[in-house]
């Protein structure tokens, strides 16, 4: 079975966001948003306010490994 793969150029919280409707699907009870930010010098560094509009869609709490 191939796999549909959603791509933006837009690297946006919305754009994020965006995708994450585009799935139709809801995520029940407690959602942990597993992210790996990158190293805080890095160019493409991505900020605990980039995902902020993603942890509030889903009503989750941020969990960095």
């Amino acid at each position: 079975m191939a796999a549909t793969v959603y791509f933006t150029r837009d690297v946006s919280p919305e754009s994020v966001v965006a995708l994450y409707r585009k799935l139709a699907i809801e995520l029940p009870g407690k959602v942990a948003v597993k992210v790996h930010s990158g190293e805080r010098s890095n160019q493409n560094y991505l900020t605990p306010e980039f995902w902020k509009p993603m942890v509030d869609e889903v009503h989750g709490t941020i969990v960095e490994c």
